[in-house]
């Protein structure tokens, strides 16, 4: 599910090699500075613009000590600073050398974060805003999700909508 609403800046493919997503590229430029090259033109679901700021944005909020219930929270507790460089270029600076740092973004789905400071994470889990290729139009009390095509979306949807069912064991 998470899949077709977020994406990471860096993905892997089915060979397990990294390759871009949100961050077009990605080079260390020092020992503990990690420079993302960021794709253009990339819009949340809600119409939220995709850009350093963004990304900025949800990466300090996973730092926060609000997010630190969440598992994903996990994967930037070795980052101690972002710095925006210019709209589509973000350097993150980590607390001790990281060669995998990449690699531990792929578990890392950003999401809109104006979205999620106006509406707060309960009500931002029941209205999602992503970059993916879907979003959540409505939930049902019988355990579906009904999600539809978002247009804006930087990986193409091949189809009109998805219906999620939840099926109990």
């Amino acid at each position: 599910v998470w899949f077709s609403l977020y994406d990471p800046l860096v993905r892997t493919n089915e060979q397990g090699e990294l390759e871009p997503a949100l961050a077009l590229s990605w080079e260390p430029i020092e020992a503990t500075r990690w420079r993302f090259v960021l794709r253009k033109g990339v819009t949340f679901s809600n119409g939220e613009p995709f850009n350093a700021h963004a990304a900025a944005s949800v990466l300090s909020w996973l730092m926060s000590v609000e997010a630190r219930g969440f598992i994903v929270a996990n994967e930037v507790q070795g980052i101690s600073g972002i710095e925006v460089v210019n709209d589509f270029t973000l350097d993150i600076i980590t607390a001790n050398p990281d060669a995998i740092l990449p690699k531990r973004l792929t578990a890392v789905q950003l999401v809109a974060p104006r979205a999620l400071t106006d509406q707060g994470i309960v009500e931002f889990a029941r209205q999602p805003a992503g970059t993916g290729p879907f979003k959540i139009v409505s939930w049902n009390d019988g355990g579906k999700a009904v999600a539809e095509a978002h247009t804006g979306s930087w990986r193409s949807p091949k189809i009109n909508g998805i219906h999620f069912y939840q099926i109990p064991d």
